[in-house]
Order: C-alpha cells, then structure tokens, then sequence
C-alpha cells in the first residue's frame, strides 16, 4: 500500500495502485458521477485513467491521488494536483476532485481539495491554484468557492466530440481564506440565528455542554458539522428544538411516552430517540430511519433556536474523540478558524451531555447515561433498558444509533486508567501505582494525597453534580501539561454517577481496574 501523502481530520490521500481498480471503477462507470463526463467510463478508459495517474506521479511527482475514509480504510475518491489547460493554452496546476455516491453529501470534497490547496501552495511552491469546472457542475463550483476560489473568465473544451463550456476558479496565495470565528456575546441571539438559517456553524451554549450548530434540514451544513468536528460519518447527530410542539414537524409515530417524558423532563437534557420524518436529511440520522431530539433548557440556546425557526442539529463543539467543551473558552479552543461564530452563553450547569432514551423499541433503551438519571426516567416510563454500550465498547460491525455509542471519547492527549471502587481504595490503588509523571483525578478528599503529582478535583465525594460539572474541564486540564498518562477516581453508578463513570470509561478506552 503507497504510503500517505496528505492527510486531514477525516481523509487520507495516497498515491493509486492497480489494487485501487475496482473502487475506482464504483466512480468512473457510475453515470452519475460522470455526468460532467457525459459517459460512464469502460474497463479500458478506466485503465487508461489510472495509469495516466501513475505516469503523472512520476513524471509531475503529483496526479490525482485516492482518498481514503480514514474510520474505514475505504478509497471513496479521488483528488489531487494535475497540469492543465486553458483556453489561450497557458498550463496550470488544477485541484481536481471526483467522490463516489456513498461519499456525496459529507464535506469530503471540500476537505480534501482544501488540503491540495495548501500542499501546492505550502510544499509545491504555487502562487495560484486552479479548478476548471463543465458550467452545469454546480456541486464541484461550489467545493471551490469553498476553498477560497473566485471565478477567472470560463473557455469551451472539445471532448468525445462535444463542445463544453467550463468555468475557471482559482484562489492566489494571497487570497487564500481563514474562517474568522465570529465572537457572540448571549445578546446575540438573533445574529447566530441568522448565521444558522444562512448555513453556518456556529457554537452554542447548553446546559449540558457547548454544541456545534447547523441547520439541521440543510444537508451541506450538517456535511461542514462533520468535517470542522472531524466525527467519522456513522455517528447520528441531535436535532435541538424550542419545545414539544415541534416534535411532529420532524418525528412521526410519536408514542404517548415521548410527551411524558417532554412534560417531566423538558427542556432540559434529554434526547428521545423517535421515528424520523422523510424531511429530516440522512446525513443527520446517519441513515437511519430515528432522529434524536432535544428541548434545551439554556435561555440563550432557547432563544437562538426560536428565533432560528429551523431545527439544529449539534453535536458537542470539540474536535471529535476529545473531551466535550463546558466553556466558551473551550470552544474557542477547538474550533476557531473552523466554524462562523461562537455565542458565549456562561460556563454549562450540568457538565455531561443529554441522556439519550430511545422510545422506538419496548421496553425503552438507554442508549447514553446523562443530566436525567436512569431513576428519573423509570419513574416515568417504568421498566428501561440499559444498552450494553454504556458499560463496554461497541464492536466494529456495530451500528451506533445514537452519538458517543461506538467510539472513544472525551479523551486527552494522554492515555486514561480508570479505577473504580470504595473511594479509599481506588485511591490507595492509584498512590501505588501512579508513576511520578503521571496525571491525577481524584474526589477532592484525596488530593492532598498525591504530593507532586499534576492533580485535577474532580468534587466531593458524595456530591456527583460538582464532578458532572467538572469532568471534561479535568480531562481538558492536562493537555496543557507534561503528563505522560492520567489515573482517574470513579463513582459509584447511582444517579448522575452513571453518566460521570460512562464519559471516563469511554475517554479511558474502557481501560478500568476494579478494586
């Protein structure tokens, strides 16, 4: 396997090999992704593309390279650097892209010729970066506006006997864009609303963690959530709405039970998962037929959401598998330069995400732990399930249906041991083994026993709202630290103590010594 050349949150890019032909050919002998073609591609136009590339590798030292899903390890598509013409004959270097359908939709394109961008500019040395586009390839004319390209004069190329007008993009050095994060103060609920319904990102406060919104019937939108996130593409996003009443715009076969558990427990941070709508896009319910939906409590999310009018979908504004910002400041951390606007609404009052219940199966499953406890939630619907994902990693052929389920998360950059017990012991346990280097978090009781150690608190013992709270602030703190690894103290199930011990488990990696 040729080894990579580029890479981004979500893509890997390489050179092509002659094992590359049959996902190769799942684009160039589908019709319509060669419609700017005019013609599906035979086994023989598709060797000859391929080995034009090779030769092109060799000869240019770059061509059009695979790109690969880096959570599957699948090729989904093409792009790179070629030499090209235009219409007075001048040569030169073109982005070029070209995805298969199952990879349409998800902000790969635009990733991807993003970072060919960067690379002819930063390691190539060009001054100006081109992409000549048919007239009628509206999706490909918009990837490049989006990395930055503004249209230069348009020609007629003469191909299989057809006269085709293209139009040229191209963005100089100079030009080159960075997103400025607009900096929103809770007042401003209105422009983050506008900024939504235009299209945009934008980060925003809840009373469990800070979201990343897009309008969640807008599925180029939702596609930038996953590519400024980097979240693998499985992973089924939250529509967020002002109350109740919009369940049925989205949802359908709504049971009685979701408008009891709306009664009892919104707004506030809970998730149900119900029976999409066919107006809901798959790219938010990674093409399942539920959604999940939530009534925030937040004032400021409440407001943004009314004056929005649309739902959104927003999963936690971190980059994918760290831990979750509770903080405007940790928001800013991770996505400025990524997304439009960050509202600052506070730091969050529960600390861990919505609990998610699904109500499409009986008796009803909890799918995610969170801010309503597994009691308050049989007290209203009796008999609950606990998906045997809040206790144990999903497997690889598993299918999430809700987010945080399959992969790790809330995790530092330092490697987490969780060890659960009676407080003295797992402290005990931890004093032992701990290595001088080594990060703490521990019940606020214990922490003057590890002398030099970095040490986070995570709360009293007895009080799992304080440790709620600050969980991801703890796991966030030691990235900024030498640490080499991170020991961890874990309540005991009960109440909120479900949902601390799941985000610790999962940042660990399930890593959990029992004492």
């Amino acid at each position: 396997m040729a080894e990579n050349i580029l890479e981004t949150d979500r893509l890997a890019l390489r050179e092509m090999t002659d094992g590359d032909f049959p996902a190769l050919c799942r684009m160039l002998q589908d019709g319509e992704v060669m419609y700017a073609y005019e013609h599906a591609f035979s086994d023989q136009e598709a060797w000859d593309w391929l080995r034009r590339q090779q030769e092109r590798y060799r000869t240019d030292g770059f061509g059009l390279w695979a790109v690969v899903e880096k959570c599957s390890g699948e090729m989904v598509g093409q792009c790179g650097l070629t030499w090209q013409e235009l219409g007075d004959g001048t040569r030169v270097p073109e982005v070029g892209y070209l995805l298969e359908k199952a990879a349409w939709h998800k902000g790969y394109a635009a990733e991807a010729a993003r970072a060919c961008r960067d690379y002819a500019m930063d390691r190539l040395g060009f001054e100006e970066v081109y992409s000549i586009i048919r007239d009628n390839n509206l999706a490909s004319q918009k990837v490049a506006r989006r990395n930055g390209m503004r249209e230069r004069g348009s020609f007629v190329k003469h191909y299989y006997g057809m006269d085709m007008p293209h139009i040229v993009f191209s963005v100089r050095r100079e030009e080159r864009p960075r997103l400025e994060t607009r900096d929103l103060t809770a007042g401003e609920a209105d422009q983050a609303a506008q900024i939504l319904r235009e299209g945009g990102l934008v980060g925003i406060p809840t009373e469990t963690v800070y979201g990343l919104g897009a309008n969640g019937l807008d599925p180029d939108a939702v596609a930038r959530i996953f590519e400024a996130k980097g979240r693998p593409q499985d992973n089924p996003l939250i529509l967020h709405i002002p109350s109740a009443d919009h369940l049925e715009r989205y949802c359908q076969e709504i049971p009685d039970s979701a408008y009891a558990l709306a009664e009892a427990c919104w707004p506030g941070p809970l998730t149900m998962i119900l029976r999409r709508k066919p107006i809901v896009p798959d790219v938010v319910t990674a093409g399942l037929d539920t959604v999940g939906m939530r009534c925030p409590s937040h004032p400021v999310c409440h407001a943004i959401l009314e004056a929005a009018d649309v739902p959104v979908a927003a999963p936690s504004g971190n980059t994918s598998g760290r831990p979750s910002p509770t903080t405007a400041a940790h928001m800013w951390e991770d996505m400025d330069g990524k997304i439009d606007a960050i509202v600052d609404g506070g730091p969050c009052t529960v600390g861990v995400e919505s609990t998610i219940i699904d109500l499409t199966c009986t008796p009803p499953r909890l799918l995610r732990p969170g801010g309503i406890t597994l009691e308050q939630l049989q007290a209203v619907l009796g008999t609950v399930e606990v998906d045997p994902a809040v206790t144990r990693l999903m497997g690889a052929g598993e299918k999430p249906k809700a987010p945080g389920m399959k992969y790790r998360h809330y995790a530092p950059k330092a490697p987490v041991t969780v060890v659960a017990g009676e407080p003295a012991q797992s402290a005990a346990y931890i004093r032992a083994h701990a290595q001088p280097e080594d990060g703490i978090i521990c019940f606020d009781e214990f922490a003057s026993r590890f002398g030099a150690h970095y040490v986070e608190k995570l709360g009293p013992t007895a009080d799992k709202g304080e440790q709620a709270r600050h969980i991801f602030d703890a796991l966030r703190a030691f990235d900024h630290t030498p640490v080499k690894a991170i020991w961890a103290q874990c309540p005991d199930p009960s109440g909120l103590g479900l949902a601390i011990a799941n985000r610790l488990n999962k940042a660990a990696g399930f890593h959990i010594v029992r004492v």
